[in-house]
C-alpha cells in the first residue's frame, strides 16, 4: 500500500484509494440516477437494434452511432474530464480502424457486445466497483481480440 507523509505528526499514513488513483472507482461510484437512466436508455436502443432483421451494413452504421453515444454517456457520468478525454481519444482511434475496415466488426457480435454492456450497466447501477471493473476489462479484451481478428496485419 502506498503511503503519504502526515506533516502534522511527521509520520507516514496509508494513502487512500483516491490518492493512489484519482479515477480508481470512477463511474460506478459517481453515476447518479439520471446518469444511469440515460445509459440504460441508449443500451435499450442497442438491444432493439440487435433484434432487428436488417442488412449487416445498416446494423453496422446504426450500432456505431449508438455505441459512441453509450460510451459518451458513460464518460459523462464518470464526472472526470481527464478520464473522459483519454477514453474518447481511444474510442476515436478504434472507430477510425473500424470505419476503414471492410470487415464487419460489430454486426456479427452485436448480441455479445450488448450483453457485455448490460453487465457493465448493471454493475454501475448497483455501484459495484469491482464487478464493473471486471466487466469493463472483459469487454475491452473482447474488443481487442475482435479488432486483431479484423485487422490481422496491424
Amino acid at each position: 500500500m502506498a503511503a503519504r507523509a502526515d506533516s502534522s505528526r511527521g509520520t507516514e499514513a496509508p494513502a487512500s484509494k483516491a490518492e493512489k488513483s484519482p479515477s480508481s472507482n470512477g463511474l460506478p461510484e459517481r453515476a447518479g440516477g439520471d446518469d444511469i437512466l440515460r445509459i440504460q436508455l441508449v443500451s435499450a436502443q442497442i438491444g432493439a437494434l440487435a433484434k432487428r432483421q436488417t442488412s449487416a451494413a445498416g446494423i453496422e452504421d446504426m450500432y456505431r452511432v449508438l455505441n459512441r453515444r453509450l460510451h459518451n454517456e458513460m464518460r459523462r457520468a464518470a464526472k472526470s474530464p481527464t478520464v473522459a478525454q483519454i477514453v474518447e481519444s481511444l474510442g476515436d482511434r478504434s472507430d477510425f480502424f473500424v470505419v476503414c475496415s471492410s470487415v464487419k466488426i460489430f454486426s456479427p457480435n452485436l448480441d455479445l457486445a450488448h450483453a457485455q454492456h448490460e453487465e457493465i450497466i448493471d454493475a454501475i447501477a448497483e455501484h459495484d466497483v469491482e464487478r464493473a471493473r471486471k466487466a469493463m476489462k472483459h469487454h475491452i479484451m473482447t474488443i481487442e481480440q475482435r479488432l486483431e481478428t479484423g485487422f490481422p496485419n496491424i
